[in-house]
């Protein structure tokens, strides 16, 4: 009889199980082809340790050199399809992006496993948008193949862009959970998604996935530079929390005009995230252009914009017929406030409070009605004088719920639960952040932390409260959701 452990990629229910540490491999050289030889026949120094298994962890030198030629094999990707943890030396280790290395959603390392991603500096591409990490699902069905659909972990990476506009992440449909932590991501172009990615094709026949670990998790970064700090794409489900972001950077919710597929993502949360960028107040930080979210606690030095809109009526795009949209029209497909398929307005209410912006209730910024929505309105309703703004089509305290002073209607209020349970509302779904419930932040000591309700007409219900913080796939710096499987003979 001999045991033979089979490593096995696999979700498991707390998300936060290890493997115990494996072998480390010290590599000497910093080129892509010392990696190679390490990751995919096993030497060091040209000579063979042994072959690369999960849990192992790839040591990288202090040094610098370019990855990504596309004259190497497998056009200049390394493809990471076991669960394992390359780590270099901080910022003194440095790697390049080929010029020619892959783009969009071909990135020069190719993440396809619970891998972990540590301590290097990456320099992009200067004249080709081309990207650093793509996470992408894996299935190999085999005997002691990898099953993966989530867990990457990238931090403390150091991201200068370069003026390609690359992404520093892009992240397919079919992952569903990962971390991005302790990064320092510089974007070099206006148009610079740094960290860009889709959900499950699913997402808008299921419950949303707020509060749990099914996300894609931006926690503790540093933004500098321009361009956007996410690109919430069709289907996808993110967690922006607790950044810093130094230039005039957007967190972004892309709604269906402009994706594709042709859905919107489906939910987002935003919170504890501070704009400290002060030279100019008219750019946007936050613009959510559907889905349902909750955004609160966060703070800019100055009233930097905040869109809640659809460009579903700011023009006539393919994925509308090519045909603006009007108040006709509501709810628009996967707009701000609905919820899954089939759609019922106002099912799915958004909920934004305690934002702060130059001292004061972060108030709402409206985008104005192209002259083309208005004329077909007036043609829809025989109105010859007819017309609407964004507030007509994305309305306070219907799709979504905020604290006064952000829009034209109070619909959130803060406070503790005593007092929340004192008050009697005469709406259904206004929203309540009692402050003296809710244990989810370690960092925060035993004080509670917040959670929140919502009123359904009779009574205060239980609706959401933020995932564990700081995420637990930070306790031990390895990828998680790995299970042994020990088959007996």
């Amino acid at each position: 009889m001999k045991l033979r452990l089979l490593l096995l990629l696999g979700l498991v229910a707390t998300g936060v199980s290890r493997l115990s540490a494996g072998y480390t491999y010290q590599l000497t050289s910093l080129s892509q082809e010392a990696f190679e030889l390490c990751y995919y026949q096993g030497k060091v120094n040209g000579v063979f340790v042994k072959a690369v298994e999960a849990g192992d962890t790839i040591q990288l030198p202090a040094g610098e050199a370019t990855w990504g030629d596309p004259a190497r094999a497998n056009s200049g990707i390394l493809y990471i399809i076991l669960p394992i943890t390359i780590r270099g030396q901080g910022d003194s280790t440095v790697i390049r992006l080929h010029e020619g290395g892959a783009t969009y959603t071909r990135g020069v390392l190719s993440m396809w496993s619970a891998a972990t991603l540590a301590d290097v500096k990456i320099i992009g591409a200067a004249t080709r948008p081309v990207t650093a990490i793509t996470s992408f699902a894996y299935n190999n069905s085999g005997a002691g193949g990898i099953n993966y659909t989530g867990g990457f972990r990238v931090t403390n990476v150091t991201y200068d862009g370069g003026a390609g506009a690359g992404y520093f992440i892009y992240f397919g449909d079919t992952v569903m959970s990962g971390l991005i932590d302790n990064c320092r991501l510089t974007g070099g172009a206006g148009n610079a998604e740094l960290i860009f990615g889709r959900g499950p094709t699913n997402a808008w026949q299921i419950d949303h996935t707020m509060g749990t670990a099914q996300n894609i998790f931006i926690e503790n970064c540093t933004f500098n530079g321009s361009g956007y700090v996410n690109d919430a794409n069709s289907n996808a489900r993110m967690v922006v929390r607790y950044n810093t972001i130094t230039g005039p950077i957007k967190v972004d919710g892309h709604g269906v005009a402009s994706n594709s597929p042709a859905r919107s993502y489906r939910n987002m949360e935003v919170y504890g995230n501070n704009w400290t960028f002060s030279n100019v107040s008219n750019w946007a930080a936050i613009e959510m252009r559907g889905g349902t979210f909750m955004v609160f606690n966060n703070q800019s030095t100055i009233p930097a914009w905040f869109f809640l809109n659809d460009y579903g009526y700011l023009a006539a795009w393919p994925n509308f017929g090519s045909q603006f949209q009007t108040p006709v029209n509501y709810p628009i497909k996967d707009q701000v406030g609905v919820g899954k398929d089939p759609k019922v307005a106002g099912s799915e209410p958004a909920y934004l409070w305690n934002n702060r912006a130059a001292g004061a209730v972060w108030r709402r910024q409206e985008k104005g009605i192209p002259q083309g929505a208005i004329d077909l309105y007036r043609t829809q309703t025989g109105n010859p004088t007819a017309s609407f703004s964004e507030r007509d089509l994305i309305r306070a305290n219907r799709d979504f719920f905020a604290e006064a002073g952000f829009d034209d209607a109070a619909g959130v209020s803060t406070g503790p639960k005593a007092q929340m349970l004192a008050s009697t509302p005469t709406l259904r779904n206004v929203g309540w952040w009692v402050t003296d419930e809710g244990e989810w932040n370690s960092t925060n000591g035993s004080a509670p932390d917040g959670q929140l309700y919502v009123w359904d007409g009779a009574q205060w219900q239980f609706k959401y409260r933020p995932y564990t913080y700081p995420h637990p796939l930070r306790g031990a710096g390895a990828p998680s959701n790995v299970r042994i499987n020990v088959q007996v003979r």
